[in-house]
């Protein structure tokens, strides 16, 4: 003799009254616990689905067919920053791009955090905003490839290589206007300089593009997106007589660097974007010491540098193009 039991459908347990319990020390059911231990629980439940569809895909390499209707998952989540440090932020974007990279799923989030928005992954971001009453609410989105070009996969690696340099550049797409800067320096001193004369906006994104030659990626991105943008960069002027310690190596790239400038001033949106140039670079218009740059880092002697400033010292180009930026 035998018994079997059918256990009844997940939904008829919940149907039935039955009730989640949590103990942080203080075993209550889960309406009583915070709004942080009830999100987490709901996202560890994601982390456990993306876990499981990640193992699934391991297991076999039968090419996924498409699914039906009701097998497959729309997930619609609001706010899922609330209540969650940067850390469990990251980790839950993680989760839901695995899920949302599974066949059958869709994945719908509305956030004001970084951590859900990848630069990298800009054709499943959209932008919605809503200037006034009059215009009503606009969504701007792109879902055709903005890399093109005979070094396309060049341009993309170095593009996605450039997250490691900044991996908060997803603050563009939040941001009122955005500054696009070749490195690190003008990275840490535009901020100091602007709350040092005070037309600092903390509603302005600057983005360290890790490179002048990395700059026209940027453009794209902000042009398709209709983000209002200034790119500011270092003129890098070609002598009419070149030295004669350059070889035809360094030659071609002094070359290569100074006609990015006419590659750079035709790809702006004049709409939404603005070029402002350093002649000749960015040491040579501030004053800034290129020996004490080698020595202790350009950013920081930049920032020592102007930290013993007085503001009417600061030279007047450099302070118009901090200002404008700014603006």
């Amino acid at each position: 003799m035998s018994i079997e039991v059918n256990p009844p459908e997940i939904e008829k347990l919940f149907e039935l009254g039955t009730q989640l319990h949590l103990d942080d020390g203080h075993k209550t059911i889960a309406e009583r616990k915070g709004h942080g231990l009830q999100r987490a629980v709901i996202f560890a439940l994601l982390r456990t689905w993306a876990k499981a569809l990640r193992s699934k895909s391991d297991d076999t390499d039968i090419t996924p067919t498409s699914r039906k209707a009701s097998e497959s998952a729309v997930f619609v989540i609001e706010e899922p920053e609330l209540f969650l440090h940067p850390h469990a932020q990251r980790q839950l974007a993680n989760d839901l791009h695995e899920i949302a990279a599974t066949p059958g799923n869709q994945v719908f989030i509305c956030s004001h955090s970084t951590h859900f928005v990848n630069l990298d992954q800009y054709k499943s971001v959209a932008i919605v905003r809503k200037e006034d009453a009059k215009t009503g609410t606009i969504v701007k989105q792109c879902t055709h490839d903005l890399f093109e070009s005979e070094d396309v996969d060049q341009k993309k690696n170095r593009f996605h290589m450039a997250f490691w340099i900044n991996p908060e550049r997803g603050e563009v797409f939040f941001a009122r206007k955005v500054i696009l800067v070749e490195g690190e320096t003008e990275h840490a001193l535009f901020p100091y300089l602007a709350s040092q004369t005070g037309c600092f906006d903390p509603s302005v994104t600057i983005v360290d593009c890790g490179s002048k030659h990395n700059l026209p990626l940027y453009i794209n991105i902000l042009n398709a997106f209709d983000i209002r943008y200034i790119v500011v960069h270092d003129e890098d002027p070609f002598p009419d007589v070149i030295p004669a310690e350059w070889d035809e190596a360094k030659t071609r790239e002094k070359r290569r660097t100074f006609e990015l400038n006419a590659t750079i001033a035709a790809q702006i949106n004049k709409n939404t974007g603005k070029v402002l140039v350093f002649c000749p670079d960015l040491e040579g218009a501030s004053g800034v010491s290129k020996g004490q740059g080698k020595k202790v880092g350009k950013a920081l002697a930049a920032l020592e540098h102007f930290s013993s400033t007085a503001i009417e010292k600061i030279p007047t180009p450099l302070l118009e193009i901090v200002r404008e930026s700014y603006a």
